[in-house]
């Protein structure tokens, strides 16, 4: 065989070679090792996902333990007696009036909790109805109102209230004859005081009195030896005489007497100053720029 015809061969060989080699490097090496790359990225997914559905129980039984502390006793015939009971004794204590109450038929929901729905129809001051609602949002159990009918009764200052709400007793709940005693926690620190301004807003315009400070008049500035400003209270018919940097409260006004000049005062209120002039009410005063 001449040497041509043998470096030809050997080329060939190699050529085969390099070729058939790469093919099987690529089926017994990399191929395997993409498979498996592969199968270790599903499992880390797997591992992850595995996990956040673990979280999500561990979060969803959380919840449930908490929800079986605020619910009403398991037994739905109880539950609806103690609860109207308690609706009963919370209508007497915010003092409404010709209360009527109503309940119907408990009802299992998935296996795991019987609702409950409640009725309540009443009249009342603004007062009276917030003291309920203070009530009712203090007390840490799994109940809700679902809508308020409200009719304001100008003639008699009070409030028609029709009010339906939603109670929930768990098939699990930790309590057997008695309602939950917690506070609700956004409750916990605040008294019925903390509502007073619902009430002082008046928000439908009925009952009470009158605000005071809208008949609350600038009548003189005097300047016999410390200069006063003089203010008349025309609901009772007195006068109040303040110097600067006395506090003048009225009504719902609460200020301090800023400045005092010839013809006007300078109050100040709730972070604002206020200009008012001689014969102009306390509702009368003109808001000024926070330079002046």
């Amino acid at each position: 065989m001449e040497t041509r015809q043998l470096v030809l061969y050997g080329l060939l060989g190699v050529i085969v070679l390099f070729f058939g080699g790469e093919k099987l490097k690529t089926s017994l090496i990399d191929e395997p090792f993409d498979a498996q790359q592969k199968r270790i990225e599903k499992l880390e997914k797997d591992r992850l996902k595995a996990k956040k559905t673990l979280n999500r129980a561990k979060k969803t039984s959380r919840r449930i333990a908490e929800w079986e502390e605020q619910s009403l006793p398991a037994d739905p015939s109880t539950a609806r007696t103690v609860y109207q009971e308690w609706l009963v004794d919370v209508v007497d204590r915010s003092r409404l009036s010709t209360p009527s109450f109503d309940s119907g038929t408990p009802v299992l929901r998935n296996g795991i909790y019987h609702s409950l729905t409640f009725s309540v129809r009443a009249r009342g001051t603004l007062q009276q109805f917030t003291a309920f609602l203070y009530e009712f949002y203090r007390a840490d159990f799994l109940h809700q109102i679902q809508s308020i009918g409200i009719t304001p009764l100008r003639s008699a200052g009070l409030l028609d209230l029709s009010i339906s709400i939603e109670a929930v007793a768990m098939t699990n709940s930790a309590h057997a004859q008695d309602l939950p005693t917690a506070i609700a926690e956004e409750f916990a620190d605040k008294d019925i005081t903390y509502f007073s301004p619902i009430v002082r807003r008046n928000i439908f315009g009925i009952g009470g009195e009158a605000d005071p400070a809208n008949f609350t008049r600038l009548t003189a500035v005097t300047e016999q030896g410390e200069t006063e400003a003089w203010f008349t209270l025309g609901s009772e018919n007195r006068v109040i005489r303040l110097k600067q940097g006395e506090m003048l409260d009225v009504g719902q006004f609460t200020g301090t007497v800023a400045e005092i000049h010839r013809t006007d005062v300078i109050l100040e209120a709730r972070g604002e100053r206020w200009l008012l002039s001689i014969g102009e009410n306390l509702n009368e005063a003109s808001a000024l720029p926070p330079e002046f």
